[in-house]
């Protein structure tokens, strides 16, 4: 697991900080790309804390995890969960509401493909 768990965090972190910083500097343009139509200072300042900050805190969290090997099981938990619970997510939305669009195949494809990667890393671990 070590170098292939360490790639997969640094991975996950780098997506996380990437979307947070988008979202930090560049809020309601960034909401625009998904085709969400945002206006005003309060939507700007909301889509920076939740989307911005917290995405910028996880990958920060997954980027350290990558930095300690006894964080790395951690690390790697979080990855999954973070990531399987928003494609899923977007996966029932999708579903649910009839919603298809390029960014929303290819956000959830990003999503379940990282949370299926730290599930692979993480049973491969165990296995050994």
């Amino acid at each position: 697991m070590h170098r292939f768990g360490i790639f997969a965090l640094w991975l996950g972190g780098l997506g996380f900080l990437g979307f947070g910083t988008a979202f930090l500097l560049a809020p309601l343009q960034t909401f625009a790309l998904a085709g969400l139509n945002l206006q005003g200072a309060v939507a700007a300042t909301e889509v920076m804390a939740f989307y911005g900050g917290l995405e910028i805190a996880l990958g920060g969290l997954l980027v350290a995890c990558a930095m300690r090997s006894a964080r790395r099981a951690d690390g790697l938990l979080l990855m999954a969960t973070a990531y399987g619970g928003i494609g899923l997510a977007r996966l029932i939305g999708m579903l649910a509401n009839g919603a298809d669009s390029s960014f929303l195949r290819i956000a959830l494809g990003l999503e379940l493909g990282l949370a299926a990667l730290a599930i692979a890393v993480l049973l491969s671990t165990r296995r050994r």
